[in-house]
């Protein structure tokens, strides 16, 4: 993810703060979710109290990621569309 927006970066500048935040936001729980939680989380996954907050986590990074998805989704949406009015012309 973090080399999709690297190279999404080389050719698009992101005004928006929001999308930014949200876009660094969505590779910083990705990458975590990816490299450390599993490590981190290991030890609790026995203990049935731990279970819904190991839960919690998994669902809040799940909406970070939803959310990034979204806001990528309505990017590609307005860059297609541009590029067809482009086209078009």
């Amino acid at each position: 993810m973090g080399s999709l927006l690297r190279e999404l970066r080389k050719f698009f500048t992101i005004d928006d703060v929001e999308i930014n935040s949200t876009l660094d936001d969505a590779l910083q729980k990705r990458n975590y979710l990816m490299h450390e939680f599993f490590c981190v989380r290991e030890p609790d996954f026995p203990i049935m109290e731990k279970r819904n907050q190991i839960f919690s986590e998994l669902i809040g990074i799940g909406l970070v990621l939803k959310k990034a998805m979204f806001t990528l989704r309505g990017m590609k949406a307005a860059i297609e569309s541009l590029l067809a009015a482009d086209s078009a012309t």
